[in-house]
């Protein structure tokens, strides 16, 4: 018997090394099993019922041509009928999409009349900038309002940074702002339980950070270093770009004239008809790296910035970068950093190909592509497109400033506010 038994065991896993798993499939049978729990204990079902169907097909044959043979059985009881074979079940099966139990397919986009509402909190706490307002929202109610613009000749907010060891309520934030003749403007203001200190109109002029850009410049930025003891952006004027540093103590600058007012012109951008500043992120090997792209760049440029003993920032090696490439073909309009922040690798990448806007996982090394819903895209960059990292899953900015938040692959949700900007606060 022991014999039947080797060959019935080698017969089932046979039958088992047939199904030839891909990335894809495992792709999407992790974000089926995610969000539907009820599948599970079909799937259980079905694998039982195959595998006692493949034993019964399996087990007379093998007696039959194995030993000798048993003797006969005058009145042996009748065979029992076999069962109706189950419904064959592939992970590529187009049909599990009408139950309304199935997780979306993720490689392709859903409609944006399809994004349901938020169904539960955010992995973490955001701010959330509007043209006229800034709000904190720590959960998944209602965003709680901190500021509107101020009354002093600005028309719109465009962009949002929280300072790093910020709190929901202990938050500090800078914004770039843009009057009425477009001329960009950068100022700060720091709530604490939700009430601004210092000052009963947030982000007036008297909370503007010094930097003067030239005229006719256009301004990426603010970005924090990963630290928060400094504050950086980038201007373009003529071709050329430029990056400034700020330090900052209690508010800007430190009243040290190398750490307050370094200034680091990228000549390898040059040319340079616009230019991004999308990251400061820490390395692990305790420097820091400034992540910028323009049209001069087909991936993006890593500038390496290191802090001196005084306090003050300068780039190592000469003033060397590393232009790195991205495994998309299509350029990247928009890079974020994992939620760790270390500059390891770029977690997400924001695109638009020709099948519309997508959002690659990985960009630098194994990417997966992630359709989004339709975003709003702006060719001459004075509205920024944007994708953030929210605990494992990211937010880009959608059609009329709604703002996406992918859970898991194929689950898109809909933040109850449009927003021109996102930062998390961590």
């Amino acid at each position: 018997m022991a014999g039947i038994e080797q060959r019935l065991r080698d017969a089932l896993q046979a039958r088992a090394h047939d199904v030839e798993p891909t990335p894809q499939l495992w792709q999407r049978v992790d974000a089926r099993i995610a969000r539907r729990r009820r599948w599970r204990a079909v799937s259980f079902a079905v694998a039982g019922a195959g595998a006692a169907a493949a034993a019964v097909l399996v087990v007379p044959t093998l007696v039959g041509t194995t030993g000798p043979q048993p003797p006969e059985i005058a009145d042996a009881p009748a065979a029992p009928e076999e069962a109706p074979d189950e419904p064959e079940i592939s992970a590529d099966d187009d049909t599990m999409a009408e139950d309304d139990t199935m997780a979306e397919d993720p490689s392709t986009a859903p409609d944006t009349d399809d994004v349901p509402d938020l169904a539960e909190p955010l992995p973490e706490p955001v701010v959330l900038l509007g043209a006229q307002w800034l709000r904190v929202f720590d959960d998944w109610v209602n965003p709680v309002d901190l500021a509107s613009l101020p009354s002093d000749g600005l028309a719109a907010f465009r962009e949002v940074a929280v300072r790093p060891g910020s709190t929901p309520d202990d938050l500090t934030v800078l914004v770039r702002a843009h009057d009425h003749d477009d001329a960009a403007h950068l100022r700060w203001a720091r709530f604490v339980d939700g009430e601004p200190v210092g000052d009963d109109e947030p982000f007036g002029s008297d909370r503007a950070v010094d930097g003067v850009l030239t005229d006719g410049a256009s301004m990426s930025g603010p970005v924090w270093s990963p630290d928060g003891d400094s504050l950086a952006y980038l201007e373009t004027v003529g071709g050329t770009v430029t990056l400034h540093t700020r330090g900052w103590d209690d508010g800007p600058g430190t009243g040290d004239t190398a750490t307050d007012n370094a200034a680091f012109e990228f000549f390898e951008l040059g040319g340079s008809d616009w230019a991004q500043l999308d990251a400061w992120v820490a390395t692990d090997d305790g420097a820091t790296e400034l992540w910028l792209r323009s049209d001069q760049t087909d991936g993006y440029l890593a500038v390496r910035l290191e802090r001196q003993a005084d306090g003050a920032w300068a780039r190592p090696g000469g003033g060397t970068s590393e232009e790195r490439p991205l495994a998309v073909d299509a350029p990247a309009e928009a890079l974020a950093p994992g939620t760790d922040g270390v500059a390891d690798r770029v977690r997400w990448s924001l695109h638009l190909d020709d099948d519309g806007p997508v959002v690659v996982d990985d960009p630098e090394r194994e990417p997966i592509t992630n359709p989004v819903p339709e975003l709003l895209f702006d060719e001459d960059h004075t509205t920024r497109p944007w994708v953030a990292s929210i605990g494992t899953g990211f937010a880009v900015r959608g059609t009329d400033g709604e703002t996406w938040f992918r859970r898991e692959p194929g689950r898109f949700e809909r933040l109850p506010v449009s927003a021109i900007d996102l930062d998390v606060i961590r």
